[in-house]
């Protein structure tokens, strides 16, 4: 499919006229997942980028310090977490109404953590937890030579395969439904590198569910010259608990968004996101890990919540530099965290994607 870059909003392709978009022109924002189908024959290869910050630690709503956190019992906290990710996603029109999406990722995931330390004759120890008690270990004894430590991860994350029907598609409007799985492809058992104790890594780090998850979806576009507005619902459901004992808690997404084309190769968008997810639990219902008590991180009471996030995004269509492309570009700020136990909290998140249509 050709699109000229001197074309009018009313001379584009059949895919954009008055049907949402379903090729380069599409004006969804990037971060919306489950936002187009193909025409029969089509293939569509994207290759999109995520980075996720998070800073100081929040308890319920409310804010808490290092100093808070240590007063409750725990010897380490993190003062924030990076995440980026590369994700490749493939497209395939098999009928006009019906499109097969597969997605995999690779991420890298840093998170420092801040010691609880007492000095004694010029010796920093660290308190630890065993045998029934609590006693002091000197940092040189752990292999940690300053009071900040990192636990780290990277690799190949969970694959998902996804079928997306246009059930329907009238004067402007579509709805799609969108039924997949999410296969286990991500390892569950990322070893701990940040020199304390524990065999493997925290929860949040780990770079898979270790469990098959089903994903479904439903969105609503419509379509008005150059604006388009739409509405999506979609949700996580675990399907039992993986190797090490453990599941992570469902999700539920819904986004709702605007957008509008300004120029032939520009549109902007602007986006609301409300997130709810489920606490971890574990078979027996006790910790799957053995350092829970040191740090809040690694504890399943401190997992799942409900975030409402904010995102304006920009559009750029390529066709004139390479045909049936678009570079898509979204910026998002948190508006509300509501959190269980204490976590991190979310301070910006970043997509950028590349696609194109043949």
């Amino acid at each position: 499919m050709q699109v000229k870059s001197s074309d009018t909003a009313d001379d584009l392709p059949a895919c954009c006229r008055g049907l949402g978009c379903s090729c380069a022109y599409d004006m969804t924002p990037e971060g919306v997942m489950y936002g187009h189908t193909h025409e029969k024959g089509m293939f569509m290869l994207s290759a999109s980028y995520m980075d996720m910050n998070m800073g100081g630690n929040i308890q319920g709503a409310s804010q808490v310090s290092d100093p808070g956190l240590f007063n409750q019992g725990y010897q380490m906290a993190s003062p924030g977490m990076n995440m980026q990710m590369i994700m490749l996603m493939a497209m395939y029109g098999i009928s006009d109404k019906l499109t097969l999406m597969v997605m995999g990722g690779y991420s890298y995931m840093k998170m420092p953590m801040n010691m609880l330390l007492e000095t004694k004759n010029g010796i920093q120890y660290m308190n630890m937890y065993g045998g029934g008690g609590v006693y002091e270990m000197p940092l040189s004894e752990m292999g940690v030579s300053n009071t900040t430590a990192y636990s780290r991860s990277s690799g190949l994350g969970d694959i998902s395969v996804c079928g997306i029907y246009n059930a329907y598609s009238r004067a402007g409007q579509k709805v799609l439904l969108t039924l997949g799985i999410s296969l286990p492809t991500g390892s569950i058992n990322v070893p701990n590198t940040s020199g304390m104790y524990g065999a493997t890594t925290e929860y949040s780090m780990q770079l898979g569910s270790g469990t098959v998850d089903y994903l479904p979806a439903i969105t609503y576009i419509h379509t008005i010259g150059k604006t388009s507005w739409g509405v999506s619902g979609a949700a996580v459901v675990r399907s039992g608990y993986n190797a090490m004992g453990y599941k992570l808690g469902n999700e539920e997404t819904i986004t709702t968004w605007a957008a509008h084309k300004l120029k032939q190769w520009l549109s902007v968008s602007i986006r609301a996101e409300a997130t709810n997810q489920g606490t971890i639990h574990t078979v027996t219902g006790s910790e799957a890990e053995n350092f829970n008590y040191s740090e809040p991180d690694a504890g399943i009471a401190n997992s799942g919540g409900q975030h409402l996030n904010a995102y304006a995004g920009v559009n750029f269509y390529l066709n004139s530099i390479i045909k049936n492309s678009r570079l898509a570009v979204e910026y998002g700020l948190p508006v509300y965290q509501n959190v269980n136990g204490i976590q991190n909290a979310t301070k910006n998140m970043l997509y950028a994607g590349w696609r194109i249509s043949f």
